[in-house]
């Protein structure tokens, strides 16, 4: 799955002008600039989610590595690495590295395949249950709560599939209520103390907020990325961060994905 969503990448990448044009045609005037921001809302989020995967299986194979050269495997390094690449593979891919090192383990005996097995095990739930949904609020920008509500949702609705889409949509059903409930109601969801939209809020000059900007959580990618125009955008401003002792969550989240957490003014 991270293999075919690196080839999609790279085919939607290379005739991204071309596709822009023609949905923005489908989609018509009226709705195009909706249609930009859904764009923006999906690449940010596949992208963290991306980025998410890559480091929670590096993770994986580096804790299931450890656990091994503990129990005494004798092929740890080999598991490790197994562990981690099949990482990236949702629901079977953990049962099958699982079952790989359990196997090779017993070249050194019952007891060592026993406590390899656990160590799998182990490693696995540490990362998927602790460590991902951290990981996910600061790249993906969802809370951990409703990461796991959507995962279970997706896995409930369409298996493996449903598990490996689950975070990207869950982010993107979340940034077009964002933007939606901002702009039709002109109040400003997003805060720096809320929970499951926690993010720096984004306002005008004149103390309106941005919802483009609210829903993203930065004031440069939708400029950057030339789905809008910047005239449009120009006034806009993020409010001052109060002040704010990190807790453990943000300072594993600092550690793991370079420091996206609450930062102090």
């Amino acid at each position: 799955m991270f293999f075919l969503g690196l080839v999609m990448a790279y085919w939607f990448a290379k005739d991204y002008p071309a596709i822009m044009r023609e949905l923005g045609v489908i989609a018509g005037p009226r709705h195009d600039d909706d249609l930009a921001l859904l764009v923006a809302v999906l690449g940010r989020s596949v992208g963290g989610y991306m980025r998410s995967i890559v480091i929670t299986s590096v993770l994986n194979g580096v804790l299931a590595f450890a656990g091994f050269a503990l129990c005494g495997h004798p092929y740890a390094g080999l598991m490790g690495i197994i562990v981690g690449l099949l990482h990236f593979v949702p629901v079977v891919g953990p049962a099958v590295s699982a079952l790989t090192a359990t196997l090779a383990a017993l070249f050194a005996g019952p007891a060592v395949a026993l406590w390899t097995m656990a160590v799998a095990v182990v490693a696995q739930n540490v990362v998927d249950n602790l460590v991902s949904p951290l990981v996910m609020q600061s790249a993906v920008k969802i809370h951990p709560a409703m990461s796991l509500v959507g995962i279970t949702m997706g896995a409930s609705l369409g298996g493996a599939l449903g598990m490996a889409l689950a975070v990207p949509l869950t982010a993107a059903v979340k940034g077009a209520f964002v933007y939606y409930f901002e702009s039709k109601t002109g109040r400003q969801l997003v805060s720096f103390d809320g929970a499951f939209f926690k993010g720096t809020p984004y306002h005008h000059a004149d103390g309106s907020p941005v919802p483009s900007f609210d829903v993203l959580d930065d004031d440069t990618f939708l400029a950057d990325s030339r789905l809008v125009e910047a005239d449009g955008i120009a006034d806009a401003q993020a409010a001052e961060s109060p002040e704010h002792e990190a807790t453990l969550a943000d300072k594993i989240r600092e550690t793991l994905v370079g420091g996206d957490g609450p930062k102090a003014s």
